[in-house]
């Protein structure tokens, strides 16, 4: 009398292997982009709640309120990739409403230092609009994103395509 075995053989282990093996290599690259996709998105969504508060803020004070890169979360001065700050006066380091930590040396920002004033009727200060692009080092096709900020102080965030 023969018993029967339960398991798997050396072949059907090989096999199943190399069938995980060919789903990890085509799932891994699409998973990369996911997660820059996300990245972008989150620090894109960040960089507008800050732009919003800013504007409100200088709304309900009644004064001048800005948004501006910072390399130390208390005073104007460095680049984007550094965080950035919404502040009351930027003389004035006391006068700071919010700061945000850096977003990574992988995230790079066009223009780099751009700074960003409400005038209490909630309009920027200045005659133009602003438009902030950001992307990471690794961008390929659309994976960018624009920050266009209006003369109004209507705020929006896009993709674009890389540069």
């Amino acid at each position: 009398m023969m018993r029967k075995t339960a398991g798997f053989t050396l072949i059907e282990l090989l096999i199943g292997l190399v069938v995980l093996a060919i789903l990890l290599t085509t799932a891994i690259p699409a998973f990369r982009a996911f997660i820059q996709n996300n990245r972008l998105d989150s620090e894109a969504n960040d960089l507008v709640a800050a732009t919003q508060l800013a504007r409100s803020e200088a709304l309900k004070r009644g004064v001048n309120v800005t948004i501006c890169s910072s390399n130390n979360g208390t005073s104007c001065g460095g680049g984007f990739r550094d965080g950035w700050i919404v502040i009351e006066d930027p003389a004035v380091p006391a006068s700071l409403v919010q700061s945000w930590p850096s977003p990574g040396p992988d995230f790079q920002f066009t223009p780099a230092g751009v700074r960003v004033d409400f005038a209490p009727s909630g309009f920027l200060l200045g005659a133009a609009a602003v438009n902030l692009d950001m992307v990471l080092s690794e961008c390929s096709n659309d994976n960018a994103r624009q920050i266009q900020i209006e003369r109004t102080g209507r705020v929006a965030s896009r993709r674009v395509a890389c540069p």
